[in-house]
């Protein structure tokens, strides 16, 4: 007497085999090493994603929340090697300088506090192949709070 498949095992083994298929002909998850990316220049979105990644944060409990509005961004035509006394990374990787200037908002439950910010910052990237904020420097004299703005002003 033969024993009838029970139809769990049957399932299993069809979904077994279409994600075995799916995922031995779907490409690697990283085509290119960080140094290979780091090769050439971020784009202006990547780098707006960078700068909003480091400074922006949900609000909860005591923290205020913070928002981050780009103005302007000029990216650097040339990189320079990684050095290990001064960059996240490794070795052969590429460092870009961008210019940015951007506006801080912490919004705090009765008021929001505006920052004008002019940095040259530093992008580098990281072991999951995304460009990241490494270090900045104050690009001019614009690090000044702008006059507070009413926290139910919606900015567009």
């Amino acid at each position: 007497m033969k024993q009838k498949p029970q139809p769990r095992s049957l399932i299993k083994s069809i979904l077994f085999g279409l994600l075995l298929a799916l995922f031995s002909t779907a490409a690697p998850a990283f085509s290119k090493t960080p140094a290979e990316i780091s090769a050439t220049a971020p784009t202006e979105d990547e780098v707006k994603t960078a700068v909003k990644a480091a400074w922006e944060r949900a609000g909860g409990g005591m923290r205020e929340a913070v928002t981050v509005e780009i103005k302007s961004v000029k990216i650097g035509t040339v990189s320079r090697e990684w050095a290990s006394f001064n960059d996240v990374g490794s070795k052969g990787m590429h460092i870009w300088t961008a210019k940015v200037h951007f506006i801080t908002r912490k919004h705090y439950n009765t008021r929001t506090v505006a920052h004008d910010y002019d940095f040259y910052i530093d992008f580098s990237v990281n072991t999951l192949g995304e460009w990241v904020q490494q270090t900045s420097s104050q690009a001019g004299s614009k690090d000044s709070p702008l006059p507070d703005e009413p926290a139910d002003v919606k900015k567009k």
